[in-house]
């Protein structure tokens, strides 16, 4: 049988390398109907684990804290203690925001040991104590009011034609619920204009460093540049800043007591002493 001319052998080539690349849509569709993916479980990176020694239990001592700052510390001197070796083969701590803690977490008891403010455990849960026991009240902190041009006065004639900035969580003791009740029962009422609100504490330090807003409340010494240029004055000098507490069915005075020892040893954190809360202290 005579062979096809060359022409014609190259272009039946061409139509059928199209052909084929055509069909590689159609076909990768299909390949990939067919492949059974696992779920992909990005993790929590918003943590940290440490072991026990304890080769013989996979429990994990599950614990939540507000913030990053000295959590390896604490999850590492809870791992090294032996009434935690004795129960657990390892300590995981987590943190998120306050709001991160919901009623369910309470009720199901899902962290043995949690950090939170006192007022946003039992506003979840008014009967939070059928499921968890406060065993440490962490240091108390001063509050204050900061401006930039003077020491702030609680009077009309004073705030008259300047801004408060506040922050959009109403359950914020020291950016919400204070400087609030401050006002409130000094009389001062503020007119819509003169009260502003952020979705968190950065936007808020930073509208107060450009001057969009005259006064806001925090700590001293503050987290705003040029610090010593400020002026403060003092808005509440007792504010809680939140209570460990030990899920219920946990509570034993010898392992409670241990726990409040590790929790203690981090008061630096927040300059100033712990309390235990346990029947009679620990010995």
């Amino acid at each position: 049988m005579p062979s096809l001319p060359i022409l014609c052998r190259t272009t039946t080539h061409y139509v059928l390398a199209l052909i084929a690349l055509a069909c590689l849509p159609a076909l990768g569709a299909w390949w990939y109907s067919q492949q059974h993916f696992e779920k992909l479980n990005l993790g929590d990176y918003l943590s940290y684990r440490c072991e026990t020694g304890n080769y013989r239990d996979d429990s994990v001592f599950q614990v939540l804290t507000l913030t990053s700052a000295q959590a390896a510390d604490l999850a590492n001197q809870l791992c090294k203690n032996p009434l935690m070796k004795q129960r657990y083969g390892a300590v995981t701590i987590t943190w998120h925001p306050r709001a991160f803690l919901t009623a369910k977490h309470i009720i199901e008891g899902k962290f043995h040991l949690l950090w939170n403010r006192h007022h946003v455990v039992h506003g979840l849960v008014p009967d939070a104590a059928a499921f968890y026991q406060a065993i440490v009240d962490t240091p108390r902190y001063a509050l204050y009011w900061i401006s930039r041009e003077s020491p702030p006065e609680l009077s009309e004639h004073y705030l008259k034609n300047r801004t408060i900035g506040f922050s959009n969580d109403q359950q914020s003791q020291t950016f919400y619920l204070r400087p609030m009740a401050a006002l409130q029962a000094a009389g001062l009422h503020l007119r819509p204009e003169q009260q502003r609100f952020y979705p968190g504490v950065g936007a808020l330090m930073e509208a107060f460093a450009s001057g969009e807003v005259d006064i806001i409340s925090g700590l001293r010494p503050s987290t705003v540049e040029n610090d010593e240029q400020l002026h403060y004055t003092l808005l509440d000098e007792n504010v809680p800043s939140g209570s460990w507490y030990l899920r219920r069915d946990l509570y034993r005075p010898d392992f409670a007591c241990e726990l409040a020892t590790s929790l203690i040893k981090f008061d630096d954190m927040l300059d100033g002493p712990s309390t235990i809360l346990l029947p009679g202290g620990c010995q």
